[in-house]
C-alpha cells in the first residue's frame, strides 16, 4: 500500500541562545508522510538555511494542514 504524503506547517522557534541573539522563528510548509518525518525535514531545511542545526532548546511545533 502506497503511503500518502500530507502537508504540514512546521515552526522552529529559537529563544535567546546567547546574549547577542534575539528569539527567532523559522516557518516551513512541506509535504511528509508523518509528523516525525515533517520534523526531520524541517530541521534539515533549517540546517541548509542557517548552516547549523536547531538549538537543543528550540521549540518545534508541527501542524497538520490537510
Amino acid at each position: 500500500m502506497k503511503s500518502r504524503r500530507m502537508r504540514y506547517r512546521v515552526v522552529i522557534t529559537e529563544m535567546n541562545i546567547d546574549e547577542a541573539t534575539r528569539p527567532e522563528a523559522f516557518r516551513y510548509v512541506l509535504e511528509a508522510e508523518s509528523e516525525p518525518d515533517a520534523t526531520v525535514k524541517a530541521c534539515e531545511k533549517f540546517t541548509e538555511q542557517t548552516g547549523r542545526e536547531p538549538a537543543p532548546r528550540a521549540i518545534i511545533d508541527v501542524q497538520h494542514l490537510n
